[in-house]
């Protein structure tokens, strides 16, 4: 969130850090995992100087601004699987102590991250679905059932109607052009199958 404003180096340096914190308790759960592939992703930054000494953290983090962000980052990357390790906390004492952080400042940095990764959580939580988080549906009552019952029964009954209306019309329709299309069908096949009678008048004439 914080970590863009700094530089190349200072990213780098910082990502040291983050690596060193993960470890530092020979326990990485699978939250500061993701949440450190999330700030580098973030930065852009996929390498980093590890085991930074306070030498060189000194001098690449010289004013308030970058230490108060790298610190930001580095308690909430300590709490975001929701416990804080003796050894994580060492690192983060380590670190207030070569920054010069008053303990009210420090507290506060502390405050804020619980604050929001509370809310981040919760955000999160709008895209799980979860049967916990639906809405309940009221306990029908003997009368509504009764009335939902009555309901379906007129329903089916209405569509049974229907039905049998709709065929009984198709059958009527069926009956009544097959008359009127056979008989036709049947006159223009006798037409073709049979050959015209000579006229009585030629009959006569080849007589003679």
């Amino acid at each position: 969130m914080f970590l863009k404003s700094l530089n190349d180096t200072q990213q780098k340096l910082f990502l040291g850090l983050a690596q060193q914190l993960i470890e530092a308790d020979a326990r990485i759960s699978d939250q500061e995992r993701e949440m450190i592939y999330a700030l580098s992703a973030e930065m852009g930054q996929q390498e980093l100087i590890p085991d930074p000494t306070d030498d060189v953290l000194r001098t690449w983090f010289p004013d308030h601004g970058s230490r108060t962000a790298i610190m930001l980052e580095l308690i909430g990357l300590s709490a975001c699987d929701g416990r804080v390790a003796p050894e994580e906390s060492r690192l983060i004492r380590r670190l207030q102590k070569l920054f010069a952080i008053p303990d009210a400042e420090m507290k506060a940095y502390q405050a804020w991250v619980k604050k929001f990764l509370t809310v981040k959580n919760e955000a999160a939580a709008f895209f799980v679905s979860s049967p916990a988080r639906r809405t309940a549906q009221p306990t029908p009552t003997k009368a509504t059932a009764a009335a939902r019952q009555k309901t379906a029964k007129t329903a089916k009954t209405a569509k049974t109607t229907k039905t049998a209306k709709s065929g009984k019309t198709t059958k009527t329709a069926t009956r009544a052009r097959t008359p009127k299309t056979a008989p036709s069908r049947q006159a223009a096949a006798r037409k073709v199958a049979s050959p015209q009678k000579p006229s009585s008048r030629k009959a006569a004439s080849r007589t003679k």
